[in-house]
């Protein structure tokens, strides 16, 4: 009979949609499986309790400043300052001294030495929820007299998902907290080896903690959806803003912290302290300097930004009104003596190190913009990429705080070829050729330069592109008839930069900028009030060539209101 047909045919299509997604699914496990499981939950130290680590993920042992290498007792008259947060707490990419929690203790040991112990319970990775379990289950055991948070920390997409890193570490799972009436309530991840938890998360049909707690869509829904792509859950046990709800248990959490220890002091953002606007939390607003020298590759703070953290901490913690912090402002570069018998140019990459230095201290040297910024940076980072001369090639939006008009904040094209000082800068489109500027290096010997523009172009750079170097660049000008069309800017024999004038992009790549070391620190305190910031060019057997980029000078700033 014809009905008996339509169900045969609709039995086939079901099973036929069943099939597909138990492949789907299948394929999408084999490919977040990993032939190493990541031994993320294997105690670093005795100090940390298993059922902790299991909750939390996984454990650290970065810095000097790290909880483990205090005792649990307070020494008799000391004050103890515990420091909770994520990487910018732990001191991500700088090195085991330069820490905010480090550099705090400095701080402090200089106007009352021996008063106060600074314990750094920070992890890399953290949401709020997990830095709210170190607390629970590690913190409050080591007598604090005062509770530090921030200067991050509070990211609620880490917060509203078991798993927030995605295909990044499939592994690394950690419990929640979800809203239960007026309070919260922990969610626990289930399985207690790595392996039973990533295949009880990844299951077909996951538990029901997962279907409802778990901001994104469970696994047999992502393995039909293209690699990397996230579908919100649909059974998620909220409606509201899932940004809404982290926050919701922020101020929870915050109120039950508030009660357990003397003080708390939060650095953070204006919604972070309204969270904590209801309890005895004393909050404010930190100074948090975008440009060279304060930011590291990742976008973390280096040494001299993190010392930034610790002055504004070491205020609070001391009840003393802060007026001004010392800070650095770069500006344009000065005038060089480039005269003399021409000198064959070395290509960057025949140098040993490129790094930009204050005062003879390295603070920082070249990076590459766009996602390649999670890679470390490294002094040998231009001889290993292979690159023969960087070319400024504009320049991001004004910064905050420190804004700078010097090309320590812009953007350095990387060339395949060496250039030439005086060589014509190209335009070619569909109309003619039109030269619109020259290579100007800054020193004889050291293929790095800028392009000085011609008549025509109201921009003192070549182009414009954002913080990072990614995207697109636009070729300023006062009346291009160009304007949006397919050109090719050259240098010499090289294409540096293709595309519509508007959205022009690097053929060889993102640009490359200049980030803070993990060790370069000077103290801004010993410093003269102003110097030469100059890009230092090592190679074997032969002296350093120091090459002047940007004039520095010390200024006060006044904080945040």
């Amino acid at each position: 009979m014809r009905w008996r047909r339509w169900i045969g045919l609709l039995l086939l299509f079901l099973s036929s949609c069943v099939g597909v997604v138990l492949v789907a699914h299948r394929v999408r496990l084999a490919g977040l499986r990993r032939a190493e499981i990541p031994d993320i939950l294997t105690p670093v130290h005795e100090a940390i309790p298993p059922a902790l680590l299991r909750r939390v993920g996984f454990f650290d042992d970065p810095h000097e400043s790290w909880f483990i290498h205090f005792s649990r007792e307070k020494p008799p008259g000391v004050r103890r300052l515990c420091a909770l947060g994520d990487s910018f707490t732990a001191g991500s990419e700088v090195d085991p001294t330069h820490d905010y929690p480090s550099l705090l203790q400095a701080r402090l040991d200089d106007r009352e030495p021996g008063r106060f112990e600074v314990l750094n319970f920070g992890q890399a990775w953290f949401g709020f929820h997990q830095v709210y379990l170190v607390w629970e289950g590690l913190a409050r055991d080591y007598d604090c007299d005062v509770v530090l948070l921030g200067p991050a920390t509070f990211y609620p997409p880490r917060d509203t998902s078991f798993n927030h890193a995605r295909e990044l570490n499939p592994y690394y799972l950690h419990a929640r907290y979800v809203l239960h009436g007026d309070d919260v309530r922990l969610v626990e991840v289930v399985g207690e080896s790595v392996e039973e938890r990533f295949e009880e998360y990844h299951r077909l049909i996951p538990d029901a903690r997962y279907l409802w707690y778990d901001d994104v869509a469970p696994s047999a829904a992502l393995a039909l959806l293209p690699t990397g792509w996230v579908l919100d859950n649909p059974f998620y046990y909220r409606d509201d803003s899932k940004e809404h709800e982290a926050f919701e248990t922020y101020r929870i959490l915050l109120g039950k912290l508030a009660g357990e220890v003397p003080r708390v002091l939060l650095a953070g953002t204006a919604r972070v302290r309204n969270a904590a606007a209801p309890h005895e939390i004393t909050t404010f607003r930190p100074l948090k300097p975008s440009s060279f020298p304060y930011r590291a590759s990742r976008r973390h703070f280096g040494p001299l930004g993190n010392d930034l953290i610790a002055r504004q901490f070491a205020a609070h913690v001391e009840s003393r009104p802060l007026q001004s912090l010392p800070a650095l402002r770069t500006s344009e570069r000065p005038p060089s003596d480039r005269g003399g018998a021409a000198t064959p140019v070395t290509p960057l990459d025949r140098y040993e190190t490129v790094e930009v230095e204050i005062e003879e201290t390295a603070l920082g040297h070249f990076v590459t913009g766009g996602d390649r910024t999670k890679r470390s940076g490294s002094p040998h980072r231009l001889r290993d990429d292979g690159v023969k001369g960087l070319i400024v090639a504009g320049r991001p939006p004004p910064f905050r705080y420190t804004q700078s008009d010097s090309p320590l904040d812009g953007c350095f094209l990387p060339l395949n070829h060496l250039p030439v000082d005086g060589a014509p800068v190209v335009l070619e489109s569909d109309g003619p050729r039109r030269a619109i500027g020259t290579v100007r290096l800054w020193d004889p010997e050291v293929p790095i330069g800028e392009i000085v523009l011609g008549d025509g172009f109201d921009h003192p750079t070549i182009l414009l592109g954002s913080e990072q170097g990614l995207g697109s660049f636009r070729l300023p000008t006062r009346q291009d008839p160009t304007e949006g069309t397919e050109v090719r800017v050259r240098i010499g024999e090289e294409d540096v930069l293709v595309g519509p004038t508007d959205r022009m992009r690097s053929e060889r790549g993102p640009c490359y900028l200049v980030r803070a070391n993990p060790g370069g620190f000077v103290d801004l305190d010993d410093i003269a009030e102003r110097g030469l910031v100059e890009i230092v060019a090592r190679a074997t057997n032969r002296p350093p060539r120091r090459v002047p980029i940007a004039r520095w000078q010390r200024i006060s700033l006044a904080p945040p209101g």
